[in-house]
């Protein structure tokens, strides 16, 4: 048996625009110049309390732990207001076609369980992965090797029957030390969004 390991934010779900204006809303009143910085600093797969400890750091501002929880429900409570945010549709569309043939699909994310929810009452696709991880469910966020190790257990994948795809450096790491070697990148290493194409010519190669 073999599975696809599919990252949310940045690979099936067009965020990234959404997670930002939500980040400055949250952080309007607390950094002077937050457009400069998160257009700076941005990318995927870092924790909400994480990054907005980093920002403040590079401001130097000093904000207790509690503080900081603050901020980042404040971010998700503007996050979870946006709407229309757009589905990677061809990317869903050829894993649809790969899964008809038998290979496990797995969306696992470092984001809140609020926003992978959201995302699959978007989608519509509550029940077409075979197993979904979300922050909730690990220790650690990526680049934590926990949400690969745990959707290996539970769909009982060993690490050379998998496929990841992911959109940042750090769900990278993640996935190499959970053992994973087949790691895609979106969208670099989709020429011409020859998706099916691309996946089945990786799964071919993982034995």
């Amino acid at each position: 048996m073999k599975g696809i390991f599919v990252d949310l934010d940045g690979v099936l779900w067009f965020s990234e625009s959404a997670h930002k204006d939500a980040f400055k809303k949250a952080l309007g009143d607390v950094l002077e110049n937050v457009i400069e910085l998160i257009d700076q600093t941005w990318e995927f797969g870092e924790s909400t309390e994480k990054y907005i400890g980093r920002l403040l750091t590079l401001d130097n501002i000093n904000f207790s732990k509690s503080r900081i929880k603050e901020l980042a429900a404040l971010k998700r409570k503007f996050a979870a207001e946006i709407s229309n945010i757009p589905l990677n549709r061809p990317l869903i569309e050829s894993l649809s076609e790969i899964k008809d043939t038998g290979v496990l699909i797995s969306l696992v994310s470092s984001s809140s369980p609020s926003n992978v929810q959201k995302f699959l009452n978007n989608s519509n696709l509550h029940d077409f992965f075979d197993c979904v991880i979300d922050s909730s469910m690990v220790a650690a966020p990526k680049p934590d090797p926990g949400c690969y190790s745990l959707a290996m257990s539970n769909l009982r994948l060993a690490p050379h029957n998998c496929l990841v795809i992911e959109d940042s450096e750090s769900g990278r790491v993640a996935a190499r030390s959970a053992g994973i070697t087949q790691i895609l990148i979106f969208p670099i290493d989709f020429p011409d969004q020859r998706f099916a194409q691309t996946l089945i010519s990786c799964l071919s190669r993982a034995n």
